[in-house]
């Protein structure tokens, strides 16, 4: 069992095991079962992650997560604040906002401050690498709770989604941006982190996020 600990006092979460791991020429999962436990140790609920990554030609890569919460001990309460994110990255420092880097939402918002704490299906980070340009876009799924969800991204290269800072991000007192996910339910988050060379433009991050949002159905057809 590996645990995982911020600070002392806190919770923490305690890998229990690897319920899948798979790889292949197409594609390659893990999927891990974890507890999260309080202060004390004691469970307050399992989460389930999986990622699967996709080997595409060229410069694009993608990640897809789906990261499930079951309230396996009673309630609990994802209170109201910015400083979490159920998909966060921070990117090497040369693609920051503030070194020539460029923040864009699906609504068109540009910088930080027109997409921080804003609501919108995908954000798309890029910067200089090197010699090249390169962006990371992060894809929240329509199913998802909270969908289209708002956003902590920095100028100094953090990077989540973030459904739980509501009055944070309105910078108001009487909203409350908090959930409960009560005993015995679940909750499932999928998102997608495409990475590709170029701005938003260059990697047509838009029609990859409507093919992540709307794949095509496959029919079966019987003979």
């Amino acid at each position: 069992m590996y645990k995982r600990q911020e600070e002392e006092g806190h919770g923490s979460v305690a890998h229990q095991e690897f319920t899948e791991r798979v790889s292949g020429p197409v594609f390659c999962r893990f999927a891990t079962r974890d507890n999260w436990l309080n202060a004390a140790g004691e469970r307050i609920m399992r989460g389930c992650t999986e990622v699967t990554v996709f080997a595409l030609p060229g410069d694009e890569r993608i990640l897809d997560f789906v990261i499930r919460f079951e309230a396996t001990d009673g309630p609990v309460h994802f209170g109201d604040t910015k400083e979490g994110g159920l998909l966060s990255l921070r990117l090497t420092a040369s693609m920051n906002g503030d070194r020539g880097g460029v923040i864009e939402n699906a609504y068109g918002g540009i910088t930080e401050k027109e997409c921080w704490g804003k609501p919108a299906p995908w954000v798309d980070y890029s910067g200089p690498v090197d010699d090249a340009v390169f962006g990371t876009a992060i894809f929240d799924h329509p199913d998802n709770p909270c969908h289209p969800t708002r956003w902590h991204v920095r100028d100094y290269g953090l990077f989540t989604a973030n459904p739980f800072a509501l009055h944070d991000y309105l910078g108001r007192k009487d909203v409350d941006g908090s959930m409960t996910l009560e005993a015995g339910q679940s909750w499932t988050f999928r998102y997608r982190l495409y990475l590709h060379k170029g701005g938003a433009s260059e990697g047509d991050v838009r029609n990859r996020y409507l093919g992540y949002a709307s794949p095509p159905l496959i029919a079966s057809v019987e003979a």
